[in-house]
């Protein structure tokens, strides 16, 4: 059953990948409450964290967080994220936080995921965004995936005029950030 799942998640990958690069998506901007979109992904990999002993956890300070978006591509962008978040970390946590921040007089919703895990080295840093490359690849690697999870978040993004920054260090964990440009934000 296992197996099965991870096919049909690599098949659907392929599909939307194939589906980005023919130009066959557009997004779709409606108001959505950022929270509540969090904390139901947050609620479905509690299940995954608990068989690994990680802590999940989600810092809202705030009860709703309103902003207008594409609720497919933010919903894929932080799955993904999330996904890879507790698949690479084998024990401590994973966290997830959102904010408005200015930058350079330019207003951004920032996501936030961060791990313990196992890190990435800053040499794999840029090609782990291409389609099908991973930090550990080859029959060698220790941990499964098609490479096509944050390749497939960074398409997303871009397609809301944002972008993904990392922060990571081997041994030491992972912050992936989503920074996305305001467009109208109520909280």
């Amino acid at each position: 059953q296992e197996s099965g799942q991870r096919l049909l998640r690599t098949l659907n990958l392929v599909i939307e990948i194939s589906a980005m690069e023919a130009g066959n998506f557009d997004a779709d901007f409606q108001e959505i409450d950022l929270n509540d979109v969090i904390r139901k992904l947050v609620r479905n990999y509690k299940e995954d964290a608990a068989k690994k002993n990680l802590k999940i956890i989600f810092d809202d300070p705030l009860s709703s967080f309103f902003v207008v978006t594409d609720l497919k591509f933010v919903h894929g962008a932080i799955e993904n994220l999330l996904d890879n978040a507790i698949k690479f970390t084998n024990e401590g946590w994973v966290s997830v936080t959102a904010a408005k921040e200015t930058i350079e007089d330019e207003n951004y919703i920032i996501i936030n995921i961060a791990d313990t895990g196992i890190g990435i080295s800053e040499k794999n840093q840029k090609v782990i965004f291409e389609d099908f490359q991973q930090e550990s690849m080859g029959y060698s690697r220790v941990y499964e995936g098609t490479g096509l999870g944050l390749s497939l978040s960074k398409k997303y993004v871009e397609l809301l005029g944002g972008y993904i920054k990392l922060t990571s260090r081997v041994g030491e964990g992972s912050t992936f950030s989503i920074f996305l440009p305001v467009k109208q934000v109520q909280t």
